[in-house]
């Protein structure tokens, strides 16, 4: 099999929906775990579809949010452990101060929680670099865990009902959900370089 093709984005998109159609509940499980650890994949795509398909009878919606809350947060989880494995040596990194370190820990320990929860389903862009942070600042894996899955569950029933209910328009709206995401994110760095420019 030449995989030289699935390089491209939009073919790799085609090669994981054609999967879909027929495997739907490992293909949506793998692609969350792998896009939950940091690989881009269309993870929310994937997820419209199968909703769709549980839409159509081919699948169970219950089912479908179930598979991509716990598979995301187990993704979640993984990045999380990658985190606590830099920061043994960060050390080692020439530009990285001790100083650093301590100040990006309080600051981020502060909005932990929110920027956890947040960026499970509102966010998406930022989640591998929180659960990266979350890890390199000492929160606890415990406490990550608990609230990851939380909105990873939001994440799922969000993505599946919508996809559900108006699977038809399947592309149209992972269109516009990435849109939007990518605007929240960006929104959400000019407010900050703002307020830091004060």
């Amino acid at each position: 099999m030449d995989l030289s093709g699935l390089l491209d984005y939009s073919t790799l998109q085609t090669f994981i929906l054609g999967y879909l159609v027929d495997y739907t509940y490992p293909v949506l499980a793998f692609t969350v775990l792998v896009a939950a650890i940091g690989l881009p994949l269309p993870t929310s795509l994937v997820i419209l579809t199968a909703a769709a398909l549980a839409g159509q009878g081919d699948a169970s919606i219950s089912v479908v949010v179930l598979i991509t809350a716990f598979f995301a947060a187990l993704g979640d989880g993984i990045s999380y452990a990658l985190g606590s494995t830099i920061m043994r040596y960060i050390d080692r990194v020439p530009f990285i101060s001790k100083d650093s370190i301590s100040k990006g820990s309080k600051a981020f320990e502060k909005n932990a929680d929110t920027a956890i929860f947040f960026s499970r389903f509102l966010f998406t862009p930022i989640g591998t670099p929180v659960n990266v942070l979350s890890a390199a600042y000492n929160v606890r894996f415990g406490r990550f865990i608990a609230i990851a899955f939380g909105g990873e569950l939001l994440w799922g029933l969000e993505l599946g009902f919508v996809g559900y209910f108006v699977g038809t328009y399947v592309e149209e709206l992972y269109d516009l959900i990435a849109n939007l995401s990518l605007a929240l994110v960006l929104l959400l760095g000019l407010i900050w370089l703002a307020k830091k420019a004060r």
